[in-house]
């Protein structure tokens, strides 16, 4: 249990908002100590809030925090995410990942014109590839062939019958109704984009916020564990096993270590919501 990443509430939620500030040589310094490249810790930051899970690095650095020193890591870390999800380059990973979830339009339907202008190419290649082999087919093959080549011919001929059912105005009738629910469904999926996927980010930092907010709420930092035969650690309670990895996180992080996080991460998704 000890080598669990104690101050991972620090880079998995990301969440709080502090009352001083680091300067880049600071933050620089920080990482250095905790043995995390500036680079990954960014990368961290955009994961967690990007897809709403708690991710964070380990390295022995982290592991070895002694637990009074928890608290002030953790906001020393934060802030670093916090001025992040400020900078260009964050704003540039969200336009990116933004465009890449917006939905595409449907293709409008082609017309029975054009279907039968496919379909008959495609037959005439056909026709084509079959006729070409038949030229170098052993006599015994060449009954199948015959039967074969002349099946496709009848079949080119067939595009073209105004009656067949394959090409028919129904048919087209069909296809446009079916284009218009794509069509109404793409227009829905679009304001609902544009409503969860604005060109700010604020929303998807405040949904990080609020998810640490509620997987934090209740956690029994009291919690008993046992040992199975195998050495590994349980929850005593059996209803704690069940909860989600953040909770057991959280836990495992300790109060105070969680505690100054919930009550930054209150005052940052403040700080988002009054800035809408």
């Amino acid at each position: 249990m000890k080598r669990i990443m104690i101050v991972g509430v620090a880079l998995m939620t990301l969440f709080v908002a502090l009352a001083f500030h680091l300067s880049d040589d600071e933050s620089t310094q920080l990482l250095k100590k905790l043995g995390v490249p500036e680079e990954d810790a960014r990368d961290y930051v955009w994961l967690d809030f990007s897809h709403a899970i708690f991710s964070y690095p380990r390295t022995d650095q982290i592991l070895a925090i002694a637990k009074g020193d928890r608290p002030a890591v953790v906001k020393g870390l934060v802030e670093f995410a916090k001025a992040y999800t400020q900078s260009e380059d964050f704003r540039k990973r969200y336009e990116t990942f933004r465009q890449a979830k917006k939905p595409e339009p449907p293709d409008p339907p082609k017309s029975m014109y054009q279907l039968r202008q496919e379909q008959k190419e495609q037959l005439k290649r056909n026709l084509d590839e079959v006729e070409s082999g038949a030229k170098n087919a052993p006599p015994e093959m060449k009954e199948q062939y015959d039967k074969l080549i002349d099946n496709l011919r009848a079949s080119v001929k067939s595009v073209d019958d105004p009656n067949n059912p394959m090409f028919s105005p129904e048919l087209e009738k069909a296809l446009q109704q079916e284009y218009d629910v794509q069509l109404a469904n793409h227009r829905n999926d679009s304001l609902e984009w544009a409503r969860r996927w604005p060109a700010e980010p604020k929303p998807m930092l405040a949904r990080g916020l609020k998810k640490f907010l509620d997987v934090s709420s209740n956690v029994d930092y009291n919690a008993a564990l046992v040992r199975d035969k195998s050495g590994f650690m349980f929850f005593a309670n059996p209803d704690y096993e069940r909860k989600p990895p953040e909770w057991k996180v959280c836990y495992r992080a300790g109060k105070a270590t969680v505690e100054a996080a919930r009550t930054a991460a209150g005052k940052w998704l403040t700080e988002l919501e009054s800035a809408r």
